[in-house]
């Protein structure tokens, strides 16, 4: 629950969402990666099925943030 709760805190309401400015936010994916250093991305992508890409739109990167502290 403790882990579940941090996650919430740490995203975007969706009053906040609403705007488009506040969903858009490009990264590379070594950029991407440093949100969240402990996680293993490119075993995620690869076990997803995903094709190579050089960048992404990460709408919510606090929310990726705080899952590299749970």
């Amino acid at each position: 629950m403790e882990i579940e709760t941090a996650m919430a805190k740490s995203s975007t309401s969706r009053t906040d969402l609403r705007n488009p400015a506040n969903r858009y936010h490009i990264y590379t994916v070594g950029d991407f990666e440093k949100l969240a250093p402990d996680f293993d991305w490119n075993v995620y992508f690869s076990g997803i099925g995903i094709g190579h890409f050089d960048s992404l739109n990460v709408a919510t990167p606090d929310y990726f943030k705080a899952l590299d502290g749970c």
